[in-house]
Formats: C-alpha cells, structure tokens, sequence
C-alpha cells in the first residue's frame, strides 16, 4: 500500500475543509487491494455537527464494508491529523486494522495515548497505528492546521502547530 499517494489524497480533502470553513481534517478508507471505500473531511463548522470528524464521516460512508460481522478484510484508514480519542475509539469497533496519519495532534492528542491506555489495550491490540510517514505530508498537514487556526485567531493553538 502506497502511503504517501493515501495520505496526499487526504490532505487534498482538508484542504476542502478549509476552503469551506471547518478544520482541515481529510481522511479516506482503503480496502486492501488498494480501492478507495470511503472519503470525507471535518463537516463540524458546516453542518453544525458535533460528530462529523472525517474519519466519522467516511465510517458513515463505509458502513457494512468496515464492520467486522459483515466483511472480515482489514481495511486502512488515511488522515490528514491524528484521530482523536472519539475516532479512535469508534475505530476499535470497525474491521480498520491499519490507521496511518500525516501529524501528530499536539493539540489534543488522540489515538496514539487511547491504544496506550490500559483498559483499552485489548481494542486496540490487532490495530497497527503509523505516524508521520512522510516529512513532506507531515508539514502541509501542519501548516494547514496552523493557518486555520491563526483563521480563527486562537494564537495560542497555532503556535502547537509551527
């Protein structure tokens, strides 16, 4: 699986975001002969839904093709930003065994910090996480969070992404 090619698919997605006011997030689901299943960005600010991450917006998408009782394939989740806790934890219930993301959310955190926690090691013990495959990707990534929230003036919360 190429995953540079994955994930710059979905930094064009948060850039979609962007444009439309919410938070650069892009993320795309991949079987594992490589089709695109699903694809979606952040729709918080546009829709006013609390829950529409990107990758909540691509598990709508999917439905059937990631949940384990129906389609046994793994299947590999892109995204622009580390998931955060809420996507992490919806992830455990999904046959995504592969979660690959462009930076590291040193705002929130997330996924990373759930699949250590304790009472959740046994959710996450079959999903391989990968962070920051690519300094290129990482750094767009980075300055797309960085100009959305200078955007919004929250200098404080920029500055974690310079």
């Amino acid at each position: 699986m190429d995953n540079t090619y994955y994930l710059k698919k979905a930094i064009e997605l948060a850039k979609t975001s962007f444009d439309k006011g919410s938070v650069p997030i892009g993320a795309l689901i991949v079987d594992i002969r490589g089709n695109i299943l699903a694809q979606g960005f952040n729709e918080i600010k546009i829709n006013n839904d609390p829950t529409a991450h990107g990758e909540v917006v691509c598990m709508r998408q999917a439905k059937e093709k990631i949940l384990a009782k129906f389609n046994q394939e793994p299947t590999f989740l892109y995204t622009s930003l580390e998931p955060c806790f809420a996507c992490g934890f919806f992830i455990t219930r999904t046959n995504i065994k592969n979660v690959i993301w462009a930076l590291n959310d040193p705002y929130k955190g997330g996924i990373d910090y759930l699949k250590n926690t304790e009472k959740l090691k046994d959710d996450f013990k079959d999903i391989s996480l990968v962070s920051e495959p690519n300094l290129e990707i990482k750094n767009i990534s980075k300055e797309l969070m960085k100009k959305y929230y200078l955007k919004k003036g929250d200098l404080k919360v920029a500055e974690l992404f310079s």
